[in-house]
């Protein structure tokens, strides 16, 4: 039994002696089967370089050191160069870009071969041509510059795109190279421009109302004069929709033609010289300026606050036009601040023998929303109805006061507007 199981062994172990010299996965690595570049579309900026490995692999993919050559196929627009790729077990290259537009680099070992779409882009651009400020109605051209990595020009660069941000204050009109920039209405606006490859270049463009021409009523007046403005023969029409401010502040627009518009002057930070701006001229919202002289002044406030703040000082109001401003974070008509106007009080005394039907109408530019209260001499109890105390712009109310009878018209401010104020008119009919 012994001599038996000793040969059994002796005859595994030859087995397994013979089984551990033959690999049956020898010829798999027997040579290169597969080139590898590592990427497969580069990007390059022009006169500036980026490393390429190219790894030689095997069947199982191992990498092997046999060394790769690599070429362009456009030599003058994009170059390579070798370099050494120790300790890795891969070849080395340096591809560079030398003008604007595309090559092929293809790769070699043996029989095998990768390759790679290299795009040689500009680094950046410059904008020239850029103004201090551009009137409204005027153009100017800017030219782009596509620049190389080490700041030289870069030719041939196309297609180069422009774009404003704000295309209601400075709009784009021709593509390419150099473009015109037409200027609107007053603000300022982005204009970029970008380059095949993302290079970008962003330039602000302060937009300014273009010089008044034409001709005002007065150049002289205080809060709630109206002045007349006449278009100069070359400017853009007046319309429905234009906007006037002075000293910054909106001035109250009573009417308008093609040729003129009328309008109130508001109250103003500083007495002296105002610039007074005409806004929203013509399709495409132009904006021409000239200095006015304003004699009053009140910030925010009509010249007859503090008095019409508190019911016991209100002032009378007559028959007749009048303006008062009112201003603040108002909200549902109640101060948040000791700055805010919400209210201005107004007496309506009737000393005659019969009772008066008074009737008030207010109305505003903006989207502020404004009521008519009426109130008793004390401004402790309402009289009168609600029914000018809507969200209606207009609003109208009339009220009854009785003979020997003093009431208060109260006007308040709901809710404010987009403007700093709520620039209201009063008409007042029927006032004893």
């Amino acid at each position: 039994m012994r001599h038996a199981l000793g040969a059994l062994m002796t005859g595994a172990l030859a087995l397994a002696a013979s089984g551990c010299t033959t690999d049956p996965t020898a010829t798999l690595r027997a040579g290169p089967k597969r080139l590898l570049l590592s990427a497969s579309t580069l990007t390059v900026n022009v006169k500036d370089s980026v490393a390429v490995t190219a790894t030689v692999l095997d069947e199982q993919g191992n990498p092997l050191p046999d060394t790769a050559t690599a070429a362009s196929s456009a030599p003058t627009v994009v170059s390579v160069s070798s370099a050494s790729g120790a300790p890795l077990p891969v070849s080395k290259f340096f591809v560079k870009g030398l003008l604007f537009g595309s090559a092929y680099v293809k790769a070699t070992a043996g029989s095998v071969t990768d390759s790679m779409k290299v795009l040689a882009y500009p680094a950046s651009v410059s904008v020239t041509g850029k103004p201090d400020s551009l009137n409204s109605g005027s153009t100017v051209v800017l030219t782009a510059t596509p620049r190389d990595a080490v700041g030289g020009v870069v030719a041939g660069v196309a297609p180069i795109t422009w774009a404003s941000d704000v295309a209601t204050t400075a709009a784009v009109t021709t593509p390419g190279t150099t473009t015109t920039v037409a200027g609107k209405s007053p603000g300022v606006a982005n204009v970029t421009a970008t380059l095949p490859g993302k290079a970008n270049t962003q330039v602000p463009l302060r937009v300014v109302p273009a010089p008044f021409t034409g001709s005002l009523s007065a150049s002289t007046g205080g809060f709630g004069t109206t002045i007349t403005a006449t278009k100069g023969a070359s400017e853009p029409a007046f319309a429905a929709s234009t906007g006037v401010t002075v000293g910054g502040n909106p001035a109250f627009v009573t009417g308008a033609t093609a040729n003129t518009v009328d309008f109130v002057l508001p109250p103003v930070p500083a007495t002296g010289a105002n610039q007074l701006w005409f806004k929203g001229l013509g399709p495409d919202g132009l904006a021409t300026r000239t200095s006015f002289n304003m004699t009053s002044a009140g910030g925010l406030d009509d010249p007859q606050e503090a008095a019409t703040a508190d019911p016991t000082t209100a002032p009378v109001i007559t028959n007749g036009v009048h303006f008062i401003t009112l201003h603040g974070a108002c909200n549902q008509g109640v101060a948040t601040s000791s700055a805010d106007d919400c209210d201005d009080f107004f007496t309506i005394a009737n000393s005659s023998g019969s009772s008066a039907s008074v009737t008030v109408t207010i109305d505003w530019p903006d989207n502020s929303d404004v009521d008519i209260l009426w109130c008793n001499a004390a401004c402790n109890a309402f009289t009168g109805n609600f029914n000018g105390a809507t969200g209606n712009k207009p609003e109208t109310s009339t009220v009854t006061v009785a003979s020997g009878v003093t009431i208060r018209l109260w006007l308040n401010l709901f809710a404010a507007g987009a403007d700093p104020y709520a620039f209201v008119r009063i008409t007042v009919s029927g006032a004893p």
